[in-house]
């Protein structure tokens, strides 16, 4: 009844989540989860909401919860929505937000177009080899052929072993010369290898299983050619241990990067970002993986192929504020400090025609920094030393 109920044009008539992959009846949760996450917070709040309403219940459960606690939840679970709304470019209505509020959206799928390209190019090599294969069968002028052909050289006795044997040096390695041509025209890595791809996905064992299974059977009905290996670890954990041995040039690693601007998360995130760098530091023939983290840090590794910033809706906390009020203190002071020096190794012009310095520009920038995020972007080592 369930099933038959997941296509209906009432939403509410189903308590399926459809992956669009078909029935499955041992499928893994995956979507599901998230929305098992969402529907506890509501629980749980509906719980808080009776205890704290009720003083008998209140006081025998024992329990601390406050008002404010629970508005605080309440309103870190409505900008959840705003922030889901970044990363799918659609509104709570279904409707296309503006260009400009959709850039994590745009960062994300630009990302994942280029590791389908890389998960693509071995079907569009064997396609570019088949249709060479049939070409050049079928006419009975291969390239190097066909070339000597042109130059005269085709009647030649001295030549015409030598133009077989390159025509069939170049049937032998199609495969590898449609793959890098495929490469050189999309301007993609070089170094990887010409083989199927493994994604490795790192985060916090719920998400990182959940992303595998969620992305192992999407794959599961792909043809073979577009086949995936999907392995997930967790970066503070057993990532290490049981991934970073099977890296290879063009290894593709996802990283969930933990926000380490909260003094709870910042060795975490120090963690995290140790497990990326030495996965992303093994190296052979100048290749290795292709690492991504995904995070509210600004700050890339240096050794990480991309960083996708997630923009952060909830306010902050008092620890945050004081790191972001000395980041912008710092900022305006090394600001002004640089421009008194230039002033005194030349004469300004803007005084001379009454427009205000760039030290006066910057005196009244300093009080406005405080009120919004600086513009210093710290690495996790120096988030763990700021606190």
């Amino acid at each position: 009844k369930q099933l038959r109920s997941m296509y209906s044009d009432d939403l509410l008539s189903s308590r399926i989540f459809s992956t669009e992959v078909g029935v499955r009846p041992a499928e893994p949760c995956s979507v599901s989860v998230a929305a098992t996450h969402q529907l506890l917070t509501n629980i749980f709040e509906h719980i808080c909401i009776t205890l704290i309403g009720d003083p008998h219940f209140h006081h025998a459960s024992g329990s601390t919860v406050t008002d404010r606690d629970l508005q605080v939840l309440e309103r870190c679970n409505q900008d959840n929505i705003k922030a889901l709304e970044d990363i799918v470019g659609v509104d709570k209505n279904g409707n296309e937000i503006h260009q400009a509020r959709s850039q994590t959206e745009r960062e994300l799928r630009s990302a994942g177009d280029l590791w389908a390209e890389h998960i693509l190019e071995n079907a569009k090599a064997y396609i570019m080899s088949f249709v060479y294969v049939v070409a050049t069968v079928t006419s009975g002028f291969p390239l190097i052929s066909a070339v000597a052909k042109a130059c005269g050289l085709s009647g030649s006795e001295g030549y015409f072993y030598i133009i077989r044997f390159l025509d069939a040096l170049i049937y032998f390695w199609l495969p590898q010369i449609n793959i890098t041509i495929i490469r050189l025209f999309q301007g993609r890595n070089l170094r990887h290898r010409m083989v199927g791809r493994c994604v490795v996905i790192g985060d916090v064992p719920w998400v990182a299983q959940s992303a595998e299974a969620f992305l192992s059977k999407i794959f599961a009905c792909s043809y073979s050619i577009a086949g995936l290996n999907v392995l997930s670890g967790n970066p503070a954990d057993h990532l290490v241990h049981r991934h970073t041995h099977r890296v290879v040039r063009g290894s593709l690693l996802v990283c969930g990067r933990p926000d380490g601007r909260l003094p709870a998360l910042t060795s975490l995130e120090a963690s995290t970002c140790l497990s990326v760098n030495q996965a992303s530091s093994i190296q052979s023939m100048g290749g290795t993986c292709e690492s991504i983290t995904i995070g509210h840090n600004k700050s890339k590794l240096p050794l990480s192929h991309k960083a996708i910033y997630l923009k952060s809706h909830r306010p902050l906390f008092l620890s945050e504020k004081i790191l972001d009020n000395m980041d912008a203190d710092e900022s305006a002071r090394r600001e002004m400090e640089q421009s008194k020096e230039d002033e005194k190794k030349k004469f300004s012009l803007s005084r001379l025609f009454g427009i205000p310095s760039r030290a006066e520009r910057h005196a009244d920038f300093m009080d406005m920094a405080k009120s919004r995020k600086a513009t210093t972007v710290r690495s996790s080592a120096s988030l763990m030393g700021a606190y």
